[in-house]
């Protein structure tokens, strides 16, 4: 019997002879506490149910929303909403007591609960009843904000109630933002991301205003100044995907100063707002600038990454892109192989990144009048795009359209014209009206069928050559490849499954001007084809999943040797001297020392003694250092074992923990949900304490991304 069994039973026993209420309360919460730090959930949950019959009124809201967060991480969603819903019963009914009306705590209180309970919403992709709760929770913190106008604004106290609930208020506006996102309804979510970043700017202003009269510095400040890059970002993309070039720059240029100085200029988000900001560069017509852009950004990706990461075939498609633009075939073809091999490599071969690139490749045959070869490339990505979206996703009616083209090319009408219906008809169930780009193409493209005289509509369409983080798949010129620069894999993911999805609209919240709602039949019918939920570093269909491993043949990879990790770890100063006198650290460099020269750097064993090491930096709280050492070893783990290892799946758990502690949200998300995928991948079921760890990681990831105090 371990020392936590032996605890638990004494603790069983005092509760036995517990008297007073006090007493029965505090050890049954121990009691629940022991049992969910051990991840015996359906335990927990018991010990906290004890508590609530003979919990006070007042209690029982914390205590239910705690039986619902144990229901959330024990994967019983349902279970989890109706606890959440009992513990809003009692907490809006308490606040209709004339003795409550202008109770701030209590207020926010309800807000948390409610947060809490549209996370799970937005997991389950329950899109309308994300609105409603999203509504309440602003009707909610405009009261807030009315009540402390009420109340003495210059008591310290009372400011910074009004400061966290802007802070609240603002983080909730870019929230309700993404979900319009991932709706496809941009000029919704515009709205909402320039509220977000309006409350912002006003919050930072005060926040100056308080330093500059001696109210000193706080780390505080600057994690709410880091995020008020996050709605700037949100707003270039929009303005990106309109074509409203000058303001995307502005967009990212403002919110690259303020991540350079929250983070970095190192900062793996600050080299993605690069990219972002080159990708601009590039639509307007500026490639030499783009290109330079590009190349310095290819630089910073493979200092701070693994050779293999996609992040680095996103750079080079990128620069593929340009090379295209400028008719450089060659130059273009060489790195989008480049890339297809790295993306390969990363993933499966069912994946939207991998589908990308075969577009591209398949842009350059067709620019090269070599038909054939971009057919079989565009089939290729075409049967990735279907197994992972379904037959009715816009990105497969985008496919359907160029394979309509080069059909036409080949001379086959009667196969063009087929996929030409089959396009319109999956621009119809997404709803693109008649001005979407896409349509346009596709009607003029039917319309121009019988003319002998045709020339290449579609390679004229545009200029822009690469969309970087924000391609919507709207510009469908086969003269132009598209651009996989997605430095973030779960933001690629959201907007590769938002378009043209549907939401009723009765319940959402609105900007001014709001727009007809849509037609419920065809609501039904997007929610039916989008609502599959998608993990972000391995997005794939069900079909997909099944399909046969893939034996990936032996990878000889560049690695670091063992005196280049000592280096490494020692930031390059006089080649580790200053780790000699690191015991603990020198052990396991000596170790691997010893497996270098018996087996070689690439061997398994030496992979998980660096693992080892990098566990030793995170535990101290080097981050930085245990993200390299993380990176290095899953380079080699994958080189040997390929991609579907449980070696491999603890490795990119552990550097998730690591972009978690950092506050890399979407990282750590992504790396969580490829860690699970694979996982699924190896046979384990969902009760596999591997599986639920990923499954509670994740959602304790989505907790600290919506919490907003």
């Amino acid at each position: 019997m371990d020392a936590s069994e032996h605890q638990i039973q004494k603790l069983e026993a005092q509760l036995n002879h517990a008297k007073t209420r006090e007493e029965r309360i505090n050890i049954a919460s121990s009691l629940g506490q022991i049992h969910a730090s051990q991840e015996n959930y359906v335990e927990a949950i018991k010990s906290y149910a004890q508590i609530l019959s003979y919990a006070s009124h007042s209690e029982r809201a914390a205590l239910l929303s705690n039986i619902a967060v144990l229901h959330r991480r024990n994967g019983n969603y349902k279970e989890a909403l109706r606890a959440y819903n009992h513990a809003l019963e009692i907490l809006r009914n308490d606040l209709k007591e004339p003795t409550n009306k202008q109770n701030i705590g209590m207020k926010f209180q309800l807000f948390t609960t409610l947060q809490n309970m549209v996370t799970i919403h937005r997991r389950l992709r329950e899109f309308d009843a994300s609105f409603e709760v999203y509504n309440e929770m602003l009707v909610l913190l405009k009261g807030i904000l009315k009540d402390i106008e009420n109340n003495d604004i210059s008591n310290l106290q009372i400011r910074e109630v009004h400061s966290n609930a802007c802070y609240a208020l603002a983080r909730l506006h870019n929230s309700i933002g993404s979900v319009y996102s991932c709706c496809g309804q941009t000029d919704e979510a515009f709205w909402h991301y320039l509220e977000s970043a309006s409350v912002f700017k006003m919050i930072y202003s005060a926040e100056i205003g308080k330093e500059q009269h001696g109210g000193g510095h706080h780390q505080t400040n600057d994690v709410r100044r880091g995020d008020m890059a996050e709605p700037l970002s949100n707003l270039g993309k929009i303005h990106l995907s309109r074509g409203e070039l000058i303001e995307a720059m502005n967009a990212w240029t403002e919110a690259l100063h303020i991540q350079q100085e929250v983070f970095g200029p190192d900062s793996p988000i600050v080299v993605n707002t690069l990219s972002n900001i080159a990708v601009v560069q590039q639509q307007m017509g500026h490639l030499n600038d783009a290109l330079f852009s590009h190349k310095e950004i290819l630089k910073l990706r493979s200092q701070i990454l693994e050779n293999g990461h996609p992040d680095i075939a996103n750079t080079l498609n990128n620069i593929g892109n340009i090379r295209l633009c400028q008719s450089q075939f060659d130059g273009a073809l060489e790195l989008y192989s480049k890339a297809l091999i790295i993306v390969k490599n990363a993933f499966d071969n069912q994946h939207p990144l991998v589908a990308g690139t075969l577009h591209n490749i398949a842009c350059v045959y067709y620019r090269q009048g070599r038909y054939n070869d971009a057919l079989s490339n565009f089939e290729k990505a075409f049967d990735i795009l279907n197994a992972v979206h379904g037959e009715n996703h816009v990105e497969v009616g985008e496919m359907h359209l160029y394979l309509g083209k080069i059909e036409q090319k080949l001379g086959r009408p009667d196969e063009a014209m087929k996929h030409y219906i089959r396009a319109m008809r999956i621009f119809e169930t997404n709803n693109l009206g008649e001005n979407h780009p896409s349509v346009k193409v596709t009607i003029h493209s039917i319309d121009a069928m019988n003319d002998d005289d045709n020339n290449d509509e579609l390679s004229s369409q545009g200029t822009d050559t690469g969309r970087g983080n924000y391609y919507d798949g709207n510009d469908v010129s086969l003269g132009d490849s598209q651009s996989t620069d997605v430095s973030d894999l779960a933001l690629l993911d959201r907007i590769v499954e938002s378009v043209g999805a549907a939401v009723p609209q009765s319940s959402k919240p609105m900007p001014p001007s709001r727009p007809s709602a849509r037609n419920s039949e065809q609501q039904q019918q997007q929610r039916t084809s989008n609502n599959s939920p998608k993990s972000s570093g391995s997005t794939q269909s069900k079909s997909a999943a099944a399909a046969p491993r893939r034996i990936r043949p032996h990878i000889r990879v560049n690695s670091l040797g063992s005196q280049s990790i000592l280096s490494l770890i020692s930031d390059g100063e006089n080649d580790g001297e200053g780790l000699k006198n690191d015991r603990t650290v020198m052990v396991f460099i000596d170790k691997l020392k010893a497996q270098e020269a018996t087996l070689g750097i690439s061997h398994p064993d030496s992979a998980q003694t660096l693992v080892d090491v990098g566990d030793i930096f995170f535990e101290r709280g080097s981050n930085n250092k245990s993200i390299k050492i993380y990176q290095e070893a899953l380079l080699l783990q994958r080189g040997e074992l390929g991609n579907d290892h449980v070696d491999v799946a603890g490795t990119v758990s552990k550097l998730a923990d690591v972009y978690l502690k950092k506050g890399f949200y979407e990282q750590a998300l992504e790396s969580y949900r490829e860690a699970l995928d694979m996982y699924r991948k190896l046979g384990l079921d969902e009760n596999h304490p591997n599986v639920k760890r990923m499954m509670q990681s994740i959602d304790e990831t989505l907790d600290e991304e919506q919490r907003s105090f």
